[in-house]
């Protein structure tokens, strides 16, 4: 288990003492797990005196880790943070995702209280449910705090990190900002501690030439009901990540709901059966990747637990809800043996599909 020495050994740039990096390469980024970083980074930099008496603090990034680290910070006294964002508004990316759903602990599934709703944590609290609502109470509390810390907390929207120069010691950051009257206008502030929680932005509108690609944060990025009439929809879907996982779910249902696909196998009668087998494999897994080789999880799944899968009714219940006449193409850039932490989530998710798709004939 990491404690708060490692917590700063793994956010800190050698060659620049002062500033932190906070979830930008690591595994497993979600909403949740992003705020547990940040939490864990607050308490590391007060824990082993990394803040000096009245320091300032930038924090650049509004998104889910950017706004618990200030909130954390700002809250435990003795320290000035201005939160910068280059958006018009804080959390962008969930502002207008009502498709998406945010769960807290469901990437721990299949141990126990994996789709326990509340996330649990001791500041900018939330329970599942859409991205946009996730969004509306983290927003509504860090509204409480920024209020509780005064002048300890500063929020920057609308500003575009340009520069961080080291000096003596500190740290010159230059932005640009909206002036009076819509012109652009360049600034610069000196801070003791910079982090940077920069995330990773806004995807590729157009990653295939000539095709518009909505974001996945935007609901149009989500494959809908088909009302067109067409009597063959068609969908490509290109990654295999959580993502991308839902959206083959999505594209393959006649209806879509992400919370009925993630309800229906975490609460499903008889689903707890398989958490050996999966957690099994999961050992298994990292064991191989301990050893520098690969491993095929889909092979160990449908040999460990697939006719389970089938008997629970998940194969039936998804061949079920298949739109008629969907023809789906799934790329995965990745070789099947690559290791993935969340892969026995995103296995047992998917192989009810992959199954009622075989078994459909489509």
């Amino acid at each position: 288990m990491l404690n708060a020495t490692d917590t700063i050994a793994g956010s800190s740039i050698n060659a620049h003492p002062g500033v932190y990096v906070l979830g930008c390469y690591d595994t497993r980024i979600t909403f949740y797990s992003q705020q547990v970083r940040a939490l864990e980074l607050a308490h590391a930099l007060f824990h082993e005196h990394r803040l000096p008496a009245n320091a300032r603090v930038a924090v650049i990034g509004g998104g889910a880790a950017g706004l618990t680290l200030a909130a954390a910070l700002a809250l435990q006294g003795g320290v000035g943070v201005q939160l910068f964002e280059k958006a018009h508004h804080l959390l962008p990316l969930q502002g207008d995702s009502q498709r998406r759903r945010l769960d807290p602990h469901i990437y721990d599934w299949p141990n126990p209280d994996a789709d326990h709703e509340r996330a649990e944590l001791p500041l900018l609290d939330w329970r599942s449910g859409s991205a946009i609502d996730v969004r509306r109470a983290v927003l509504r509390e860090f509204s409480e705090i920024q209020m509780a810390a005064e002048d300890r907390l500063s929020v920057r929207t609308r500003h575009l990190i340009t520069a961080i120069t080291p000096q003596a010691g500190r740290f010159i950051v230059s932005f640009e900002r909206e002036a009076d009257g819509g012109a652009r206008e360049v600034a610069s502030q000196e801070f003791d501690i910079v982090v940077l929680a920069i995330g990773f932005g806004i995807e590729n509108p157009f990653a295939l030439p000539g095709t518009d690609t909505p974001s996945y944060w935007r609901d149009a990025g989500v494959p809908g009901a088909e009302i067109a009439g067409n009597a063959r929809p068609t969908f490509l879907v290109s990654g295999n990540g959580d993502g991308g996982l839902i959206d083959l779910i999505a594209a393959a249902s006649s209806t879509f709901r992400h919370d009925d696909i993630v309800r229906g196998i975490a609460q499903r009668q008889g689903v707890q059966a398989l958490r050996g087998p999966l957690l099994a494999i999961d050992a298994q897994a990292l064991a191989a990747e301990s050893m520098g080789q690969g491993f095929d999880f889909v092979t160990a799944y449908e040999n460990a637990i697939g006719v389970e899968v089938e008997n629970l009714g998940l194969v039936d219940q998804m061949r079920g809800q298949m739109r008629v006449g969907v023809q789906l193409f799934f790329s995965n850039a990745r070789e099947r043996t690559s290791i993935d932490q969340n892969i026995p989530l995103k296995s047992s998710r998917c192989l009810p599909l992959e199954e009622g798709l075989r078994t459909a004939g489509r």
